[in-house]
């Protein structure tokens, strides 16, 4: 494992703080399985590969070693590289989003600046098409034996819309029969975010059949938001009264903020949603 890690110069690459030859350290240190060795490399990582929302020449040469500290002789926590795949392919270039504050501004319209933005850009390509080369290996993983991993894989496939009908089945799979409320949440909020016209009416009956005979107050918050969305004129009081659940429920707010959606608190993310409802529907809530 990682045999070809140190066989790349990454000296000749660059993440936020300069040459990027801390990397492959920090990656031999996730592969070890030790928990404080992972922790210590994850803090690095999450400030040089990708530094609050940009990603860098690096990250992208970075991406096919953690791909193999996902396979099946690795030691490495999976679900952590999950999580941490997801930012890198979402990544921003750092010109792209100061561009207009200062003092970028001022040298905008200069040859520099633009020749350094298309290569920022081309970076941000490269990271997101890195991790997206992972598709079919997130789609395995929606079978591991963690749950955690599981649903960090339905964390992550949405990112990659664009390729929906790849992972499709599998993903509503999960949806339908994860036995871990955390996890099928996820596979469940990921098909959400990713459905189209030809899988529309297969996941809204799913997702009727399922509010209907669930008991699991996680499931029915996250199917609630779902049919609502998906179909306002079926916002019966029991949908209705799921959602807003979402408002006072202690347990419903733990449970949330231990999946990989839950960076708002479940309380926040019903208000967003009570505020997007059609007007018409304001006095039941």
């Amino acid at each position: 494992m990682l045999e070809k890690l140190r066989d790349f110069d990454w000296s000749s690459v660059e993440h936020a703080y300069g040459e990027a030859t801390d990397v492959p350290d920090l990656i031999e240190l996730l592969a070890t399985g030790d928990q404080d060795d992972a922790e210590a490399a994850q803090w690095e990582l999450f400030g040089n590969l990708w530094h609050q929302g940009t990603v860098y020449e690096a990250t992208g040469y970075a991406v096919p070693f953690f791909l193999e500290l996902l396979g099946p002789k690795s030691k490495a926590n999976r679900a952590w590289i999950l999580y941490y795949l997801s930012h890198l392919a979402t990544g921003n270039s750092y010109l792209d989003v100061h561009q207009d504050l200062w003092p970028e501004n001022e040298r905008k319209e200069t040859d520099d600046f633009k020749e350094q933005l298309a290569k920022e850009l081309g970076d941000v390509k490269t990271a997101r098409e890195a991790v997206r080369d992972g598709i079919p290996l997130y789609v395995d993983l929606l079978k591991h034996t963690d749950a955690e991993v599981r649903a960090n894989v339905g964390y992550l496939l949405p990112v990659f819309r664009e390729d929906a009908s790849k992972y499709w089945d599998a993903l509503l799979e999960a949806a339908k029969n994860d036995t871990d409320p955390i996890a099928k949440s996820s596979a469940q909020l990921a098909c959400w975010c990713v459905y189209d016209e030809e899988t529309k009416d297969a996941l809204l009956s799913f997702a009727k059949t399922a509010f209907a005979t669930s008991d699991a107050e996680l499931e029915r918050w996250t199917l609630a938001r779902l049919l609502v969305q998906m179909s306002p004129e079926d916002m019966s009081d029991d949908v209705l009264d799921a959602r807003v659940n979402g408002l006072t429920s202690e347990a419903l707010a733990e449970a949330f903020s231990a999946s990989p959606w839950g960076q708002s608190n479940v309380a926040a993310v019903t208000c967003q949603d009570l505020a997007r409802t059609d007007p018409t529907h304001a006095h039941r809530f």
